[in-house]
């Protein structure tokens, strides 16, 4: 789910996505912060 947010963030925004699906916007930021810095 998170790809697709990605894919289509740009065109419609990552939080209305988010709303229509079943993840938290804070959940796809927390997996994009944890892809940039593994360690965390």
């Amino acid at each position: 789910m998170v790809g697709l947010i990605h894919d289509h963030r740009e065109a419609h925004g990552a939080e209305p996505i988010c709303k229509l699906l079943p993840i938290a916007p804070s959940t796809y930021r927390d997996h994009l912060v944890k892809r940039a810095d593994p360690a965390r």
